[in-house]
């Protein structure tokens, strides 16, 4: 079986491994806890269903033969799993059973793939421009570096155990189609003097927090390539955060010291690596299995006609008289059956290669001009042959649906965006320039943040009630020397989504003749027009008026956080806290234009409601949110008792009417609003403050005010449930037993897990009729 890379010698002994420890952790001999964090550096995610999962495959630069891609296609049907494409060129296998992950593993393995470094902290797939090789406008063929540089950063097992994620990419000219000044490291091609090299730029990334990477180098001979490489994960292995997962990105570093230390830092490590000794690439020419000497590279005639397969994607090669053809492959998902027809007619056209893109679709190269027509007639009769789908131009995650990461659908709010642009009549391939891109939480595998329409989900509150958002970007563009990250722009719920996407594109074709490019349209009136949309549309009707707004694309019952593992649950819960902030924030900002004393007591509301949640508790109304907070916050000490006469003042203005204190008092407002927001910003991934109390707390006070033996969250919705048993088990010693009530359904198949994953021992699960039992000891 030919392959483009060369997998690690120790694959074999992994899969021995996984067979184990998947009987042990069946026999109940590992804890879940335990089994992930074997797994998931092997590229083995859990999905939102427990113990179904997600396989990622490692594709080094999209490159993939038809017969390895027939053999996935066939791994996915015979064990009944989906198949996704992603943005970082990967191949992931869907909804996998327990059961199945080393047989899999190991069919993988006879056809030389592996899925080892496809998660966790861990260097992850190396990327490069699916048309390497055969661009017109590239330097030369990157490809072969790619996959030299993989084959030894994943022979080390100090590539296994990061402080977190490291993406490195390759682009064949200043166009930066890889992404390369978007990544951890970044090369681009280039020719100086009659030699070939690469500029390099370090630290980039994108998630909750992007930025674009920095330059190391102009220019340096192609053969530097392992050395820069390895220089750069010594320094991220040496100063990156492993104690914040949340900041431990190699872009944190750079937060942290500077742009200026960060590169003495690097050349320091780069003089190291060299001192160590050759670092020797094996860079071989990457074989298309097309011999062109046995072929007539002919001219294409003149008077060629695509009439006949108008809607097929053909792209020009550097090579004369040969086309690549994008086969549009809609939210990056494709049936087995497809993938493997696709393969057979490349084997059929003997010679034709297949890259996975970061954009989500399937590219066939070295098609002769003479073929285009088998090709289309062969992918028109499987609907492969459309290239003008609205949706086949969005990229997104696979979001909700299947992510425990995710907070909303990102997948169906795509279906919904493109049904929108279809009945408009707007199509996206007329306008090239624009790109969409959604992720269904913050942290980016969409890549919204480099999306000329960036979307992320988001969970906000709203009249107690928890209502899909997503937050709007504008104005993404990658190229070298001018790569900019999307502008935030507002926030609107989910189901307003497709109609200010709709309006914005029709006034951008209203106005692109008049406009340079979209980059120029969205300097001038673009701006301006996107604040006025999201105006529009950022209301939300109350529940009784119009539940929908409650519930999230593609699904029929209200939105919550239920589903998502317990790292995950942190994001939903910082999206909620951001939320009361936001509304407090405009609210007083508002009274000081109007001066209508309603506005200050719903600042006071908002701000002691923000911080509740990461103690448990889903305050029933206003006064309940001040009396909590209060008792949590106040008489702990983590926020000063000076603040008590604006609460008091809160709480007589509600009850009595009284508006002279509250106005009296309204100085404090923005004063305890810094203070939470301190607090907020302070937050670790367990939910503890980082910074000091600023009272003493008061002797003998129990954080939480928490039960110490027996929970009962019968009623408790999530992931406020958690949460709370989180807190409760933080106040007892180490091998104390919780007992939690749970109610049936989501509550007792996430809660569960979740103190599970954060390293706590369920003892014992009990279905007691109409609510569970759940004995957990406290083992962290």
């Amino acid at each position: 079986m030919v392959s483009y890379y060369k997998i690690p010698l120790n694959v074999g002994e992994d899969i021995r491994a996984l067979e184990e420890y998947v009987e042990r952790y069946k026999r109940g001999e590992i804890t879940h806890a335990k089994f992930r964090g074997f797994r998931v550096p092997l590229g083995i995610y859990e999905q939102r269903e427990k113990d179904v999962f997600m396989m990622r495959i490692r594709i080094p630069g999209g490159g993939i033969t038809p017969s390895q891609l027939r053999e996935i296609a066939r791994i996915a049907r015979d064990y009944g799993a989906g198949l996704h494409i992603t943005t970082r060129q990967d191949i992931q296998l869907q909804n996998v059973q327990l059961d199945h992950l080393a047989p899999i593993y190991w069919r993988l393995y006879a056809i030389k793939l592996t899925c080892k470094g496809g998660g966790g902290n861990t260097v992850r797939n190396l990327t490069a421009c699916p048309d390497a090789g055969v661009c017109k406008h590239e330097a030369f063929d990157v490809l072969p570096y790619c996959v030299a540089l993989t084959e030894y950063l994943i022979q080390f097992q100090s590539s296994y155990n990061l402080p977190r994620k490291f993406k490195i990419s390759f682009s064949g000219c200043s166009r930066d189609c890889a992404l390369a000044t978007v990544n951890d490291v970044g090369f681009i091609a280039k020719e100086k003097d009659g030699e070939i090299g690469f500029s390099v730029y370090a630290a980039g990334g994108m998630g909750a927090i992007s930025r674009v990477a920095l330059k190391l180098h102009d220019f340096v001979p192609a053969n530097e390539v392992g050395y820069i490489a390895e220089a750069v994960k010594r320094l991220f292995d040496r100063y990156g955060d492993r104690r914040n997962k949340h900041r431990a990105r190699l872009r944190f570093i750079v937060d942290r010291i500077g742009e200026h230390e960060f590169i003495k830092l690097y050349e320091r490590e780069l003089e190291a690596v060299k001192a160590d000794g050759l670092i020797e690439l094996d860079i071989r020419p990457i074989t298309e299995f097309r011999k062109l000497e046995q072929r007539i590279a002919e001219e294409t005639p003149k008077d060629r006609q695509y009439e006949q397969w108008i809607n097929l994607s053909v792209i020009e090669q550097k090579q004369p008289g040969y086309y690549m053809v994008r086969i549009p492959v809609p939210l990056g998902d494709i049936e087995p059956n497809k993938a493997e027809y696709i393969a057979d007619i490349c084997e059929q056209l003997s010679g034709v290669s297949i890259r996975t893109t970061q954009t989500q679709d399937l590219l066939i190269r070295w098609i002769h001009y003479s073929e285009l027509p088998f090709i289309y007639n062969r992918l028109r009769e499987m609907d492969l042959a459309d290239g003008r789908k609205n949706i086949s131009f969005i990229v997104c995650c696979r979001g909700a649906g299947t992510c425990k990461l995710g907070l909303c659908r990102s997948q169906d709010l795509t279906r919904a965006i493109a049904e929108e642009l279809d009945s408009s009549g707007i199509m996206l391939s007329k306008i090239p320039e624009v790109s969409i891109r959604i992720n269904g939480c913050p942290n980016a595998c969409g890549q919204s943040p480099i999306g000329s329409i960036g979307l992320h989900g988001l969970a906000r509150r709203v009249g107690n009630r928890p209502v899909p958002f997503y937050a709007i970007s504008v104005g993404g563009h990658v190229e070298e020397g001018k790569t900019k990250l999307s502008e935030p722009i507002g926030q609107i719920p989910a189901k307003n989504v497709p109609m200010l996407v709709r309006d914005f594109l029709a006034a951008y074709l209203e106005r692109k003749e008049k406009c340079q490019s979209f980059e120029d349209f969205w300097g001038n009136d673009g701006k301006r027009l996107m604040r006025q949309l999201i105006e529009r549309y950022r209301a939300v009707p109350s529940y009784d008026e119009n539940p929908e707004y409650y519930r999230d694309y593609g699904s029929d019952v209200d939105f919550s956080l239920a589903g998502k593992g317990v790292g995950e649950c942190g994001a939903g819960v910082l999206d909620m806290i951001e939320s009361d902030i936001e509304e407090a924030k405009k609210a007083y900002e508002t009274y000081l234009q109007v001066r209508d004393v309603e506005l200050l007591h719903k600042a006071v509301v908002a701000l002691t409601r923000s911080l509740l949640i990461i103690r448990g508790i889903d305050p029933k109304d206003e006064f309940e949110s001040i009396e909590q907070f209060e008792r949590h916050f106040v008489n702990s000490g983590w926020v000063s008792g000076r603040y008590c006469e604006l609460l008091s003042a809160s709480i007589k203005f509600r009850k009595y009417g009284d508006k002279m204190a509250l106005v009296e008092n309204q100085g404090l407002i923005p004063q305890l609003m810094g203070r939470i927001i301190a607090l907020y910003q302070s937050l670790d991934a367990n939910l503890r403050f980082q910074i000091e109390p600023e009272e003493k707390q008061e002797k003998g006070e129990i954080e939480g005010g928490m039960a110490l033996m027996t929970l009962d969250l019968r009623g408790t919705p999530c992931p406020i449930n958690y949460v709370r048993a989180k807190l409760a088990l933080e106040t007892m010693d180490i091998g104390d037993i919780l007992e939690v009530l749970l109610d049936d359904g989501e509550p007792i198949r996430n809660v569960p897990a979740s103190l599970e994953n954060d390293g706590q021992e369920i003892v014992e699960i009990r279905n007691e009729g109409e609510h569970w039992s759940v004995k957990v000891r406290r083992r962290v």
